[in-house]
């Protein structure tokens, strides 16, 4: 491998996607750049697994009809015609069994609910629709939702919604991801929502990425530390390596930059002040079809997951398998430190009581695990966010750390040209 280069005018931290675009758009500006990773590959949370000799992604994704940023940036790279668009299914799982969910017929069936009380759903889901989410950011989700639809919608409707994204730190969670989260998934037709699945994996984006930045991208080198010289950034150390530069750019998770910043807390005062949570994602290669929704939150007391994803019913992957994804998010401390057979064997339990999967269905399986999976939106995340801007010049932090009400493929895209068009313009 080589080795680094002495000088680049933007170190970029994190080959993720925001790392990726990021580097990309300095780029083709002229600017200097040297990406460095600390894995032994790009991608983050759009990484593969390997199932059965086919790379799959190790979680899922889709992207919106109103992504357009990121629409363009396939365009622009030529993975416009791999975008395929379908209508999904939702569903809900609790004790009573499976709810279908995808479209307002479904709603209006919604048994669990009277139909003064689904009047007000609707009046809640055209206000989340009408409204900034930021301006919520000190409201939590339960009072919010109780004050506009009353205590049986939240706990019948939108607090499984909340529980599974956010599991025991639900209670905490802001208004402000609620109504954004109903915001963007609420612009259903009469069969459901349309959704975009990049074949065979959203992987394809990242290399083709990585491919455009081949010379100036260095995997399996984390960096250790940065360099304060008067005031402001000079050079970040990794390995036995210096590199100076103008700027650097983290673009990981709030754990990952602790490490890198350990000892100089005063530079990120209020980075401790963001709780962060991981998840254990179960992917599974299922012989059989699918039955039930693309998407499925899940309820039950005692089960293994909180949220199923049929990815098969969105895109079948190579050789006609289905893949299903079982996942629940976690404190970072329980992800790092999952057993992978353990977790694997009770989710594929679950499958079978819950989804009618047969073990013998499943033809390989692979558990992805991160403990940076995003920010917990409690109460005041809003201000927190806005308040990261490092002490010293030169130093910037995109990506998940600054992506409010929500993370998305969408929000990376977008803030990591913005940010790149900053620094080529400084």
């Amino acid at each position: 491998m080589n080795r680094l280069p002495n000088h680049a005018d933007t170190i970029v931290i994190g080959a993720g996607i925001t790392g990726l675009c990021l580097a990309r758009s300095l780029a083709t500006q002229g600017v200097s750049v040297a990406l460095l990773e600390a894995a032994g590959a790009p991608g983050g949370l759009l990484a593969p697994k390997l199932l059965n000799g086919v790379s799959v992604d190790s979680y899922y994704h889709h992207i919106f009809v109103s992504d357009l940023r990121t629409r363009r940036l396939l365009d622009g790279l030529d993975l416009t015609r791999a975008l395929a668009w379908r209508t999904t299914s939702v569903s809900l799982l609790d004790e009573a069994g499976f709810h279908p969910l995808t479209s307002p017929l479904d709603i209006l069936r919604f048994k669990e609910l009277s139909l003064g009380e689904k009047v007000r759903l609707a009046l809640l889901v055209r206000h989340a629709r009408s409204i900034e989410p930021a301006g919520l950011d000190d409201v939590l989700a339960r009072k919010w939702a109780v004050s506009l639809a009353g205590p049986v919608v939240w706990e019948r409707f939108l607090r499984p919604l909340v529980e599974a994204k956010f599991g025991a730190a639900a209670p905490r969670v802001s208004a402000a991801w609620l109504a954004g989260r109903i915001g963007c998934r609420s612009n259903r037709g009469l069969r459901g929502e349309r959704l975009g699945y990049l074949t065979p994996s959203f992987h394809a984006l990242v290399s083709r990425l990585a491919g455009d930045l081949e010379p100036v991208l260095w995997c399996s080198e984390p960096v250790e530390g940065i360099v304060i010289e008067g005031g402001r950034v000079t050079a970040v150390s990794a390995g036995t390596q210096t590199v100076t530069c103008r700027d650097v750019v983290f673009t990981g998770g709030a754990n990952a930059l602790a490490k890198i910043l350990a000892g100089m807390d005063d530079l990120l005062p209020d980075l401790a002040s963001l709780a962060f949570q991981g998840i254990l994602c179960g992917v599974f290669a299922v012989d059989s079809p699918s039955r039930g929704a693309y998407w499925t939150n899940v309820t039950v007391p005692g089960a293994p997951f909180n949220i199923v994803v049929q990815q098969d019913l969105l895109e079948p992957v190579k050789g006609g398998r289905g893949i299903v994804y079982a996942s629940r998010y976690v404190d970072p401390e329980t992800a790092r430190a999952a057993h992978r057979e353990r977790e694997l064997d009770a989710m594929q339990e679950g499958l079978r009581a819950y989804f009618g999967i047969d073990p013998s269905a499943i033809s390989d399986r692979e558990l992805a695990v991160t403990d940076d999976a995003g920010i917990v939106y409690a109460t005041g995340t809003r201000a927190v966010i806005d308040s990261l801007r490092p002490s010293v010049s030169g130093f910037h932090v995109a990506g998940m750390l600054t992506s409010f009400p929500d993370r998305s493929i969408e929000q990376s895209v977008a803030g990591a040209e913005d940010l790149a068009r900053a620094l080529a313009g400084a």
